[in-house]
């Protein structure tokens, strides 16, 4: 790996939600940084902007990215004249407190640059992976992360707007399904689809058919790629 200083000059490019959370990191951490379009000086340039801009904001910037190190923060694009950085994290619009932008775990595509040639004085973990890798690791993360957000989302406004319940009286179930994870993943699947009781399961797909048919297709969708012998 080349040799770095402690003291690079950071440009950051973006101004959406990422980009404004990293700028607010960099601040915390007192480490000055530009933005877009000052170059002037800039070490690095980190580029926080769509995926599908990555590509046509390095080819229209050639001459001005040359001999800079070029790093991207998206989580499935591979491309030529700048590393993948990714932060695996979910970005909600309030910023966050210090600590919680120190424990970002980097998913770092490998290449040229380790994480601490980039970022010296952040203490953030961070593993590599190889860029073929990236699409897969991706598709994990939004599954994850996305998915169970929507199916929350659901519950929480059909909770408040059906049943007259509020969404914050979820919350201890959300938190203990979030602690058991995180305790024994492997163990962490409970009610009937744990215990294999299709009689209930069969009960709910046909409500969902008549009543929510997009929620019953997401249900019965689950059930099938993890339990097919409810199919048999």
């Amino acid at each position: 790996m080349e040799q770095v200083s402690d003291f690079l000059v950071y440009c950051i490019v973006g101004n959406g939600r990422v980009a404004n959370h990293f700028k607010h990191y960099f601040n915390l951490q007192s480490i000055p940084f530009k933005t877009w379009p000052d170059f002037d000086g800039c070490q690095v340039v980190l580029i926080l902007i769509s995926d599908s801009a990555i590509s046509s904001f390095l080819e229209d910037n050639t001459k001005l990215l040359f001999g800079k190190k070029v790093i991207h923060f998206s989580g499935s694009v591979v491309v030529a004249g700048a590393q993948g950085f990714h932060p695996l994290m979910s970005f909600a619009s309030q910023l966050y407190e210090l600590e919680s932008y120190q424990k970002i775990p980097f998913v770092v595509e490998k290449g040229k640059y380790s994480f601490d040639d980039i970022f010296p004085r952040f203490p953030n973990p961070s593993v590599e992976i190889l860029p073929e890798q990236k699409i897969y690791y991706h598709a994990l993360c939004v599954m994850a992360g996305n998915f169970s957000t929507l199916l929350w989302q659901k519950l929480f406004s059909d909770f408040e707007k059906k049943l007259g319940i509020s969404k914050e009286f979820a919350f201890p179930y959300l938190q203990r399904i979030y602690k058991n994870l995180e305790i024994d993943s492997d163990g962490a699947l409970t009610g009937p689809l744990m215990r294999q009781d299709f009689t209930v399961v069969k009960a709910h797909l046909a409500l969902l058919k008549e009543q929510d048919e997009k929620m019953g297709d997401i249900y019965n969708g689950f059930v099938r790629a993890y339990f097919p012998e409810f199919f048999l």
